[in-house]
């Protein structure tokens, strides 16, 4: 991610973040995984590739929990809702 402009750009996509998808990206990768307390939340299987916004390694999917194969950290379903639901995907 880049914010040089004050807009959050994702640099594998190009797509504009919303603010609080950016600051909940920053809290995310903030926050230690063991004191991640967010419980899980399973979903729908998501599409795509997902990379941690704490050490940018690969993230996997399993029962729809979207979980850094580094670190242990997840995405909040509510997250990920935010980050699909952009409607324009330029890549």
């Amino acid at each position: 991610m880049s914010s040089e402009t004050g807009e959050t750009i994702c640099s594998s996509t190009g797509t504009e973040l919303s603010r609080a998808a950016a600051d909940e990206l920053s809290e995310i990768a903030s926050t230690p995984a063991s004191a991640d307390s967010s419980p899980p939340s399973p979903s729908h299987r998501r599409g795509g590739r997902w990379r941690c916004p704490a050490d940018v390694a690969p993230m996997v999917q399993d029962m729809g929990l979207i979980t850094c194969v580094s670190c242990d950290r997840r995405l909040p379903g509510s997250l990920v809702y935010q980050l699909i639901q952009v409607p324009d995907h330029p890549r």
